[in-house]
């Protein structure tokens, strides 16, 4: 199917999910919550770890650690500016009730902002060519194949 599709759908499907959880109450079941927080797993899922996926298809075996490292700490850092990025608009969007709760305008907006955020991830993943980490994975698995690990890429420091 190709990651491009896969990374698409996923972050399309997490935007929706994201999106009508902005139209919860307090009397929403919970039962509809957890349904709709293990499709939106579901769907984060497809998007991460095709984007690993895609990531390391070029990486050589001697770079991997490098690479993890990159990824992990882009990932880390992007969780982190999401949850900082709501947690503002909490702050300044949110009208406490007596008892010190948020009011339910700014939940709206936190899960409506993390869609649209989702949804540009997805429009971005509309630019991964399919057919160039396809190629890289396929001279992976023929220098594998042949005994000689995966192929080198650029020269190597040394």
């Amino acid at each position: 199917m190709g990651p491009r599709r896969l990374m698409a759908a996923g972050g399309t499907g997490a935007a929706l999910l994201m999106a009508l959880m902005a139209t919860f109450t307090a009397d929403t079941s919970p039962v509809v919550l957890h349904a709709l927080l293990y499709l939106l797993g579901v769907c984060v899922g497809h998007l991460v770890m095709s984007a690993q996926n895609t990531a390391f298809a070029t990486i050589p075996p001697a770079r991997t650690g490098d690479a993890t490292t990159v990824l992990n700490v882009q990932r880390q850092g992007a969780a982190a500016f999401g949850t900082a990025l709501v947690g503002t608009l909490l702050g300044a969007l949110g009208t406490t009730t007596r008892a010190g709760a948020v009011g339910t305008a700014a939940y709206h907006a936190g899960f409506l902002t993390l869609a649209a955020l989702t949804l540009c991830a997805a429009a971005l993943a509309l630019r991964i060519s399919d057919r160039r980490v396809r190629a890289a994975l396929n001279a992976a698995d023929a220098h594998a194949a042949r005994g000689e690990g995966a192929p080198s890429g650029p020269a190597k420091r040394g």
